[in-house]
């Protein structure tokens, strides 16, 4: 006997069930999402899914019952999302890499791992802007040819690991596997490390383990955790002491990853030795969970389960977001170098911070980038150069940057700048990277596996070459325990509240003769003023928005020496042993720089100095003579130029404008973008002949130029 179908009022009510369960199931999801680990989650997560699906068929299966095409096709629609829908949980539960753009690939042979590596090993050295710089490169292809050799013995995730290690080889920070990318196939125990100045503490954990949140880490399957902190180390670049903490107490998280370097026995468990906060050690046997819900618990959500201190928690509102605290303090919170997405420009909030300053008394500045993980930095000199002229904020023993560990990149960049051209106290932990690193990466693909790495494009200078640091420390180091942790403390915020001035000692007898200018080099020059029996130094290369400069004390330190505002630079001047003699140069010590500095003649003027100064022609003739000089020693030369060209455009000095066009094309003859920044000019100048030859070669050089092409053709030439 055939079944009968179910009647419309049971598929209604099984509609009206699923949608109950969907939203009950959905609730409860969005209410455990913080935390997406553990049986409870797990249930809410399947009962929405569950609900949507019941609906979804008994929806389509009401619908195909009546008659018509008005009928049929939403029909169709919800039956083909059903199944969708029943696939993507069936999929998810057997093995998410199947689900379409995770793209992760398993089972490769050894041949294409040995394709892979053969493609880092020729796009690594082509990306990298200086990779034979950081390391030898018979260093570099002794790596690659051992794991060639290893390859037929490794399992996949240890052949990962290894790729890993080869692109750490250089050292930089910003060169790393991509670990937001799904195809490195990890797994992770749900728990959140931080390695506090009194031990490695879980400081967050999934539902489940709940329990173990403040217990200090001692081994990981038997290997003591800092044992376990140096087998990692070779198969993650970081540039410093504070890099390795931040970055690699996270990579005990990982369970392939240390069963590669030799820590796990088995990447499906992992055994903890934990000393809870009453002293006890015992032992917690973990399974790791997929790395999606990792990624989106560890690293997109912004605030970490019950955390409760900001040098840990970082509540983020906007990316920059100012307020007075009731001590008197001006808190200036900066995130992130960023714009995208912000309620304002930062030169809005630059304006809105400045007339606040200027309408309320404040006791201290105290910005706090220890949560600034990079973004833009060429967002930062208007902002630098607002606080270090801002006459209330830029005040010795007033002016104060939080850093820490996690201070990256762009804010590393901050840092450096307001180190060396205001009054800022630096306060908090060293920061993972130094002024000068290499950075903006691009992604590096490998065509079998699909790994992605990210590779450093380009050199970032905040502050002159020769400056050694790997790391920038503050002038009042910060310690941070569990205890301030668990308690909610800010001991970073509360050394810069009780901070003591110390006054620069004033400058000895004689100073006055130090005054002057001296060549740094052929680009720069280095002018030390006496005011106010104060001296000081500034490095000036006279480039329009330059992170280069410096603008810093300088203060006796016996003798002819001195030492500058920057940590490790030092002055001498040795004529200043002799009461009668006029100082005629200054000898420079910064790290393995080693150079001495003459003192210019009065009146004499380096190229970009008389641009700068209005004297366009006269600078533009000498800088030309010295081309050569200038495209070697000033990366971006073209660029700057352009935009101080368009600066006197914007001012209306057409004439000024044009004769800095008319050098970058002589500078730069094989670029299309300098002939149609110097045919704009012509225009504007009205010299319409010119223009248009102008245009038609930079349309020569590079014939996608739109602009070019429409300016041609309205000129109707």
């Amino acid at each position: 006997m055939p079944r009968r179908p179910l009647p419309r009022r049971a598929l209604s009510t099984l509609v009206a069930a699923g949608l109950l369960l969907l939203a009950g199931g959905g609730a409860a999801t969005w209410l455990l999402i913080d935390i997406p680990f553990g049986p409870i989650f797990l249930t809410a997560f399947l009962t929405a899914a569950l609900g949507l699906l019941l609906a979804l068929a008994a929806g389509a299966a009401l619908c195909l019952r009546r008659r018509g095409w008005p009928w049929r096709v939403p029909g169709a629609l919800l039956a083909a999302l059903a199944a969708v829908l029943a696939a993507a949980l069936l999929i998810l539960k057997l093995d998410y890499a199947l689900l379409p753009g995770f793209d992760v690939k398993r089972g490769l042979t050894a041949d294409q791992w040995r394709a892979d590596l053969t493609h880092l090993a020729a796009e690594l050295p082509r990306m990298h802007p200086a990779l034979f710089e950081l390391v030898p490169e018979a260093d570099f292809r002794a790596a690659v040819t051992r794991l060639d050799r290893a390859i037929d013995s490794l399992d996949e995730p240890t052949i990962r690991a290894e790729l890993a290690r080869i692109v750490a080889l250089p050292g930089d920070a910003h060169t790393m596997p991509n670990v937001f990318s799904v195809n490195l196939d990890w797994h992770c125990f749900p728990l959140a490390v931080h390695i506090f100045d009194d031990g490695v503490r879980i400081v967050d954990a999934g539902r489940e383990q709940r329990r173990l949140v403040g217990s200090r880490i001692l081994a990981l399957d038997g290997t003591p955790v800092v044992d376990a902190l140096d087998a990692v180390a070779p198969y993650l670049a970081t540039e410093s002491e504070a890099g390795r903490l931040e970055r690699h107490g996270y990579m005990l998280t990982v369970a392939e990853w240390m069963h590669a370097v030799g820590v796990l026995r088995d990447p499906g468990r992992g055994v903890f030795t934990l000393e809870d906060e009453a002293g006890r050690v015992h032992e917690v046997a973990l399974e790791p969970v997929l790395y999606i819900p990792v990624i989106y618990w560890g690293m997109v959500r912004k605030v970490d389960g019950d955390v409760t201190s900001i040098a840990v928690k970082n509540e983020r509102r906007e990316n920059y977001h100012f307020e007075l605290l009731p001590d008197g303090t001006l808190y200036f919170q900066f995130n992130m170098v960023v714009e995208d997405g912000q309620p304002e420009t930062l030169a809005t909030f630059t304006e809105r911070l400045g007339a606040f300053a200027d309408a309320h008394d404040f006791e201290r500045c105290v910005i706090d980038v220890r949560n600034n993980d990079g973004g833009n930095g060429g967002l930062l000199p208007p902002l630098v150069e607002f606080l270090a002229g801002h006459e209330r904020i830029n005040r010795p023993g007033r002016l104060f940057v939080l850093i820490s560990r996690r201070t990256y990149s762009a804010a590393v960049m901050f840092t450096a700048m307001m180190q060396a051209r205001s009054h800022a106290v630096l306060v908090g932990e060293p920061t993972p990277q130094g002024p000068v690193f290499y950075s903006s990466p691009e992604v590096l693909r490998l065509p079998d596996s699909g790994m992605e790495f990210l590779v450093s494009s380009s050199l970032t200078p905040a502050s002159p070459l020769c400056d050694p640091r790997r790391s920038i420390t503050p002038d009042v180091p910060v310690a941070f325990t569990w205890e301030d942790h668990v308690r909610g403390r800010d001991p970073f915020l509360a050394a810069a509240r009780t901070y003591r001035h110390e006054p620069v000692p004033p400058a000895p007898a004689g100073a006055e003769r130090l005054a002057g200018r001296y060549r740094y080099d052929t680009l720069r020059v280095l002018t030390v003023t006496l005011a106010g029996g104060a001296l000081r130094l500034r490095l000036d290369d006279f480039l329009p928005g330059s992170m280069q400069t410096l603008d810093t004390a300088l203060i006796p330190d016996g003798g002819t020496a001195f030492r500058a505002g920057v940590p490790g630079l030092r002055l001498d001047f040795p004529d200043l042993a002799d009461p009668g003699a006029a100082v005629g140069e200054a000898r420079l010590l910064w790290g393995a720089c080693d150079r001495t500095l003459p003192r210019l003649a009065e009146g004499e003027r380096l190229p970009l100095e008389l641009i700068r100064m209005g004297r366009v022609a006269e600078g533009a003739a000498a800088l030309a003579a010295a081309r050569e000089v200038y495209r070697a020693g000033i990366p971006g030369l073209e660029a700057v130029l352009n935009g101080t060209g368009y600066a006197h455009l914007r001012d209306g000095r057409t004439d000024e404008a044009v004769a800095v066009f008319e050098l970058n094309v002589l500078l730069y003859p094989e670029s299309s973008n300098v002939y149609d920044s110097l045919g704009e000019g012509y225009l504007a100048a009205g010299r319409e002949a010119e223009a248009l030859a102008n245009y038609r070669k930079s349309l020569e050089l590079n014939p996608d130029n739109r602009n070019a092409a429409a300016v041609i053709e309205r000129l109707g030439r």
